[in-house]
């Protein structure tokens, strides 16, 4: 069991994550000072995503923390990297904020590296990954026209393909996922 708690010593109160066993003590497994965010279960651990100050200016960064609370920071780019997803085996996928607002579909290799999987559309929500590896459904937007789209990607890159649209309000949340049959989708569409 994954859980964040939240301190009220300082203004802005500072959030832990936390591991739990069946039995024991819950053991923190974020380092004092790190304020996790977009945390998925990875493992016996999580992935999760930080604010890191680089150059004067606080960057989204994520990060990767076993059960005995070992981290390894994942990315480490001038750009805001978050929204972490994981699909099949030890594969990450990620939202990676380089051109200004725009922000775009990674896969954040083993070796560290990171491939962009999309170029032309401007992702808005944490991908989802199939169950066989293979798709990963975003939801853009299209701020001239006023709507947003849900799209399915190939894990391995290209230009993802329409499923649906629909009016920008009222607005989608993170809330999604495959059927285990890996050929349905759903998306839940929640009122803002």
């Amino acid at each position: 069991l994954l859980f964040l708690s939240r301190t009220t010593q300082s203004p802005i109160g500072e959030w832990r994550l936390w591991r739990a066993g069946r039995t024991g003590k819950p053991r923190r497994l974020t380092p004092e000072g790190r304020r996790p965010f977009d945390v998925v279960p990875y493992g016996d651990g999580a992935i999760y995503g930080a604010a890191v100050e680089a150059d004067g200016s606080l960057r989204s960064q994520l990060f990767a923390v076993d059960g005995k609370g070992d981290e390894k920071q994942l990315t480490s780019d001038p750009w805001n990297s978050f929204k972490p997803a994981r699909g099949p085996g030890r594969s990450l996928y990620c939202l990676v904020n380089r051109e200004g607002t725009q922000k775009h579909l990674y896969r954040l290799e083993q070796d560290g590296s990171a491939t962009q999987l999309t170029r032309t559309v401007d992702v808005h929500s944490r991908p989802v990954v199939s169950p066989c590896g293979r798709w990963v459904a975003i939801l853009t937007v299209d701020p001239v026209l006023g709507l947003r789209a849900l799209k399915l990607a190939p894990a391995k890159g290209g230009e993802p393909s329409l499923l649906y649209t629909f009016p920008a309000e009222p607005c989608p949340d993170d809330c999604s996922g495959w059927v285990p049959s890996d050929t349905s989708f759903a998306w839940v569409v929640c009122s803002c």
